[in-house]
């Protein structure tokens, strides 16, 4: 990736700020890791709505059984759904050949809005290694766009938007940060050594450790415990992990084909070759 912008709420989203870019939204606390927990779980798509009375309509289409109804509400699960937004719960028996349908408070509402918009990546802290290896080697500008908290800055969102920057930036030190992008990586340098903490202490971690889902926020913070990449395309927007749908037109520049899995990954370089 040859350069990052970062937008820190949704309200920062327009046209402009998207166009020809690959969208990389975050939940950190917890639509997106539940996401990437679902995809590494084995589902077969996720498909985030931005209304209860939405997906409800969406599932009357599904054969029973296929499916699995994930609603939450001010952190707690509806009554009525499968499940709430707790990765705990994206189990490979809850998860595994099932599509998944998710209405959050905040995560969702922000994918659907990005429905149509360009190929989308969701990352979080447990798999920003892993959308950094995969971006690692595409030649295109992408911008990090922060779901927050009813519209308003996150510190979790922001803290895991500098994460990315900073593994953005171990594999590729030319990369190119925006401020918003290099105030975002300041923001994480300054809390690597005790991000479980400072996630903790954010409104949304001290909110949701006083529901009883400390676990979470724990799981949340934590760097590099998923290794699934879950990418999003089409109308309506839907997730599958890499390599499970067509790479987009163009997003494979620098890539080859992996021998065992048929998917585009980066092209490492030769020892003593340049990168």
């Amino acid at each position: 990736m040859r350069k990052l912008h970062l937008l820190f709420t949704p309200a920062e989203i327009d046209s402009s700020a998207t166009r020809g870019r690959i969208l990389l939204p975050v939940d950190a606390l917890r639509s997106t890791a539940c996401i990437a927990k679902a995809v590494e779980s084995g589902c077969d798509e996720l498909y985030p709505f931005d209304s209860q009375y939405a997906l409800d309509l969406f599932s009357r289409g599904l054969a029973p059984g296929s499916f699995v109804t994930v609603v939450e509400r001010e952190c707690v699960k509806v009554d009525g759904a499968d499940m709430g937004n707790s990765p705990a719960e994206f189990t490979p028996s809850a998860c595994a050949g099932k599509k998944i349908l998710m209405s959050t408070s905040n995560g969702t509402p922000l994918l659907k809005s990005l429905e149509g918009a360009g190929e989308t990546v969701a990352f979080c802290f447990p798999n920003v290694p892993a959308v950094a290896e995969h971006l690692a080697g595409i030649d295109a500008e992408g911008v990090v766009l922060c779901a927050g908290w009813k519209g308003a800055f996150s510190l979790e969102d922001a803290l895991c938007g500098g994460a990315l920057a900073f593994e953005l930036r171990e594999r590729n030190p030319g990369i190119v940060l925006t401020e918003s992008a290099r105030t975002a990586l300041r923001l994480y340098e300054d809390n690597r050594g005790g991000l479980a903490a400072a996630v903790r202490e954010s409104e949304a971690g001290r909110r949701l450790s006083a529901l009883g889902f400390a676990a979470d926020v724990e799981f949340c913070s934590s760097i590099g415990t998923l290794s699934a990449v879950p990418v999003g395309r089409g109308a309506p927007l839907r997730f599958r992990a890499f390599g499970a749908v067509p790479v987009a037109p163009g997003a494979d520049a620098g890539r080859k084909a992996d021998p065992e899995t048929g998917a585009a990954r980066a092209e490492k370089p030769a020892p003593g070759r340049p990168a």
